[in-house]
């Protein structure tokens, strides 16, 4: 079997990121067009590709806010489901105060304490970890105990 040559994973633009786009296969638009279930449909939904019957024929072209008649249609006409247009909702900053993410570290840590600390992927899931944890116990009322399994969410 002949061996295909590798290229470097790691550019400096591109340390600490994972790309989905980079995998064979798996477009871009692959995140930004979901396939839901028809009888999700809510009107208004903008459609992201066009729907065609099993003949190939065009039914709703894509880009049209789907009407509630023609969501009723698309189960009629046999379609299960649908590529839409997912609506983009800006993202709150959150400021983690340095004590909460100390506290998430030691939560952390255990879990991944049998895991290599030099692997890039080590690394990368374990600060994943700690900021999902930060981020969910800074949202949490102030009452209320952390989460189980030690407050991991």
């Amino acid at each position: 079997m002949a061996q295909v040559p590798r290229e470097p994973v790691d550019t400096p633009e591109t340390v600490g990121f994972f790309d989905p786009t980079s995998c064979p296969g798996f477009g871009k638009e692959d995140l930004l067009m979901p396939s839901i279930p028809v009888d999700a449909l809510e009107p208004g939904t903008v459609l992201a590709a066009p729907v065609h019957d099993a003949d190939g024929r065009l039914l709703i072209p894509e880009g049209r806010p789907l009407t509630e008649r023609q969501i009723g249609r698309l189960s009629a006409w046999g379609i299960e489901t649908v590529e839409v247009v997912l609506e983009e909702e800006p993202e709150e900053e959150m400021e983690l105060s340095p004590e909460l993410l100390a506290q998430a570290e030691e939560i952390v840590a255990p879990r991944f304490a049998l895991q290599p600390v030099d692997h890039r992927l080590v690394r990368e899931t374990r600060a994943l970890a700690v900021l999902q944890w930060a981020t969910a116990e800074s949202r949490r009322p102030s009452s209320s105990p952390p989460g189980p399994g030690g407050g991991v969410p």
